[in-house]
């Protein structure tokens, strides 16, 4: 027989342990086209304790053992139950499960317990292959999975005696919390269960591998398998069939959506890109036939407008006579268009169409045409991968899934929830009494507990429920019956734009409308204060610590010097700088003069009383007043529970500054009997009131006072500027 080198590294393997591994034949095939049973459960989408397979046969004592098995989740709940093994004083004798949200493998055994969270990609929509093998006498496990081969020692107890005991129960798909029962709808599977094989010896590495990775077909027979499903298991719930071993083992993740209601291309460009996607491009004539068979259930239905009847993702550049992609704008290798070659490109039809339906000459199937822009069509948007979505501004009680992702329903779209919940469209309604159809609704409802609602009102019939919008609660756990909510796919250091679209945070009030709603500039406080915020009393003190005012003056002119009335008048600017604990802060940019506070928000603010020599008091005049708050720290962690992005920053690193303009008149004692051949000194007192030192003090920044005006006039000369702290 003809092999190739890595099989020969393989059947060494093999043939170097005879007394370990049980052969069908010893030869290792590279993996062909075959069938697989697969397994599906809880397919009509409610969590529930009654669907698995029970295993008929009795299991061996066992202390090494390898579990491998493939995976397609199709939601998840808080424990994504594989495999439990029980006996009647143990009901994790062995147990294999999925944390979502731990993204972790959990693997415990024995009566002695043994557990371990072994981290790992738990991803949904998507195959996972996995290999676990337990070595109980020297206490080691080694895990394969796609991408990633480790071992690594068993956490243990000492001197206990680990070791999988026979005469146990094996169900598939629940965890038994006592023995043949204890099933928790919250700890099983929803999803396909594929190639499980339970072998009663550690595999071989490299094997465990091939497996994980689907390289090479392995002949090597296990223990228990689910090739016999219905004479080996007792099936409750649940139902089978045979499935392609390559489809099961392909990494292809893209798949392809069809909104099949009519839209302009930069309406379809839009929610494409607001679900997480982007327009379908053939690139091939391969990629042209899989679009057709993909579109052609919707073609009649799309097809009432025009018989080109979906946009794609081409738009043609009338200066360079291209066809470009219309994301990258960079021309297209590949172009299908209606008569051959390229169609002319006009300003008035620049966007590609795609013929996808039966109502043709089979020749023109597939085939593109050039259109209008603002022509209405369905859209085919093209996802990489399963798209996520998040719900933002439930409350920490709510019981609605979080996250969401792209589904279809009845020929409609519609959202899954990661977990128990699932957003579906409605049909129109119409009014017994006023004769008036609406546009149909959404509903957000808990699939297990289906009296727990939330319902959007659609403004047309192209309106899904991305972005902001207004839901009716009925039995929810926020306490009100109105909530605003964002569906978004945006990731993270993004901000979710009201019509959906996405943004780099960043751009989040800056000055600058960014969303094409214009919605990042709405709503722009940096600053707020809590109901309880109490805006005569200065920040408190923490741990006796008396809180610090840096203070600065900036002189910008000597207006006056009035010798006769013993006076002079100053133009000055005031600095303040402090730390509000107290106060929330927001959406900060690096650049610190955008991040202004209005005066009818400002926070607590020190009094400043000024006053003359002899401690006489100053006439002072405010010309100006800025406040902005200062970027000195990375943003907070986001929370879901604000309807959009918060960008929160922490108060405590986030200082407030104030910059006063003022004109101030003050008296100033001159000794005149040097005049006019003297130098005159004069006071400007600066005092914080309504606080004691001992709580506010004020602290001068730097030297304390620079002149920035001209230090020569033609009355006078300054000659020094000095700040000194005076205790009185």
């Amino acid at each position: 027989m003809e092999l190739s080198v890595r099989q020969l590294l393989l059947l060494g393997c093999v043939l170097l342990l005879p007394d370990v591994i049980k052969l069908v034949d010893t030869q290792l095939k590279l993996q062909t086209n075959i069938n697989k049973t697969v397994v599906h459960f809880q397919m009509e989408g409610m969590a529930r304790p009654d669907t698995f397979l029970k295993y008929k046969k009795n299991i061996p004592l066992m202390k090494r053992l390898t579990v491998c098995f493939r995976v397609y989740l199709l939601q998840v709940r808080d424990e994504d139950a594989i495999l439990s093994y029980a006996l009647e004083d143990a009901a994790d004798e062995l147990f294999i499960a999925f944390s979502f949200a731990e993204q972790a493998l959990i693997v415990a055994c024995c009566k002695e317990p043994m557990w371990m969270k072994l981290a790992m990609p738990v991803r949904l929509r998507t195959w996972i292959s996995v290999c676990i093998a337990l070595n109980l006498d020297d206490m080691k496990y080694h895990l394969a999975s796609y991408g990633d081969v480790r071992e690594g020692m068993i956490p243990t107890v000492k001197k206990a005696n680990y070791v999988i005991r026979n005469g146990g129960l094996l169900i598939l798909g629940q965890d038994q919390d006592v023995f043949d029962g204890g099933f928790n709808k919250l700890q099983s599977l929803r999803g396909d269960l594929s190639d499980l094989r339970i072998y009663d010896y550690v595999l071989p590495s490299a094997l465990m591998t091939s497996y994980a990775e689907c390289s090479i077909y392995i002949n090597v027979l296990p223990m228990i398998d689910l090739e016999a499903l219905e004479s080996d298991f007792e099936l409750v719930n649940v139902y089978y069939e045979e499935i392609p071993e390559r489809v099961i083992c392909s990494r292809d993740t893209n798949f392809t959506v069809i909104l099949p209601e009519f839209r302009s291309f930069i309406a379809s460009e839009l929610v494409c890109h607001t679900l997480g996607g982007k327009l379908a491009l053939p690139q091939s004539d391969s990629d042209k036939n899989d679009l057709f068979q993909t579109v052609l259930p919707y073609g009649r239905e799309c097809a009432e407008v025009a018989s080109d009847n979906f946009w794609i993702g081409a738009i043609g550049n009338a200066d360079t006579q291209k066809w470009e992609h219309y994301l990258t704008k960079e021309p297209l290798s590949y172009t299908n268009f209606l008569g051959g070659g390229d169609n002319a490109i006009a300003e008035n039809a620049k966007c590609a169409t795609f013929i996808g339906h039966n109502f043709t000459m089979e020749s023109e199937r597939g085939l593109w045409t050039a259109q209008g822009c603002l022509e209405e069509r369905c859209a085919v948007c093209s996802f990489k991968k399963v798209a996520i979505l998040k719900v933002r501004g439930l409350c920490a009680e709510s019981e609605f899934d979080r996250w969401f992702f792209l589904s279809e329903r009845n020929g409609s779209i519609s959202f899954s929830g990661v977990y128990y919940s699932e957003i579906i469209k409605n049909p129109p309604v119409t009014n017994e009494e006023t004769g008036i159809t609406n546009y149909g609704s959404w509903t957000l409802r808990r699939i297990d507990k289906p009296e727990m609602t939330a319902t959007m009102a659609m403004n047309s019939p192209r309106h899904y429920p991305i972005g902001l919008n207004t839901w009716i609660i009925k039995n929810g756990k926020c306490g009100i019956s109105t909530m605003t909510l964002v569906l978004t796919s945006c990731k993270d250091h993004q901000f979710s734009c009201s019509d959906g679209g996405c943004i780099s945070i960043d751009y989040r009030c800056d000055s600058e409308s960014t969303c094409r709603d214009g919605s990042d500039e709405e709503g722009c406080s940096y600053l707020y204060v809590n109901n309880n915020y109490d805006i005569t009393s200065p920040p408190p003190r923490l741990r006796g610590v008396a809180v610090k005012i840096s203070l600065h003056i900036n002189i910008k002119s000597i207006k006056k010097i009035d010798l006769p009335n013993f006076n002079f008048v100053c133009e000055i600017e005031i600095v303040l700088q402090w730390i509000d604990a107290r106060v929330k802060v927001q959406y900060l940019n690096i650049i610190d003069e955008i991040n202004v506070v209005p005066q009818n928000e400002y926070p607590w603010v020190p009094k400043l009383e000024y006053s003359g020599d002899e401690n006489t008091v100053s006439d002072t005049v405010t010309t100006k007043s800025r406040m902005v708050v200062l970027r000195r720290s990375s943003p907070l962690g986001d929370n879901d529970q604000i309807v959009q992005e918060s960008l929160a920053f922490d108060a405590r690193k986030s200082p407030l500054l104030l910059k006063e303009e003022l004109t101030v008149s003050t008296v100033c004692l001159y000794d005149l009997q040097a005049f006019p051949f003297d130098t005159q000194t004069c006071t400007i007192g600066v005092k914080l009131y309504g606080a004691t030192r001992e709580y506010v003090m004020l602290d001068p920044s730097g030297s304390g006072v620079t002149m920035e005006g001209r230090r020569r006039g033609l009355e006078y000369e300054l000659v020094n500027e000095t700040m000194q702290r005076r205790d009185d």
